[in-house]
């Protein structure tokens, strides 16, 4: 049996699984990431790609290399709604 970590976990979790699956051909040489647009490939470049993730979870062993990233895992998983 699956318990979701929160409240909304579950339905972020089906909204994940209802998106239809979109061609990515856009792939990084570096790490193999792949994008549907080649703005998001060059984005991952410059921000994501052979960097460490440096914000870390005050909460639980989470890290992530984005802010936005983090505040929806704080939303999600730590916040009771």
């Amino acid at each position: 049996m699956i318990v979701p970590t929160a409240v909304g976990s579950d339905r972020l979790m089906k909204q994940i699984l209802q998106q239809p699956q979109t061609v990515k051909p856009f792939q990084c040489e570096t790490c193999g990431a792949s994008y549907s647009m080649q703005k998001n490939l060059s984005s991952h470049k410059r921000k994501e790609c052979g960097r460490e993730a440096n914000l870390q979870c005050p909460l639980c062993p989470m890290k992530t290399k984005r802010k936005g990233n983090l505040k929806r895992h704080m939303l999600f998983v730590h916040t009771k709604l």
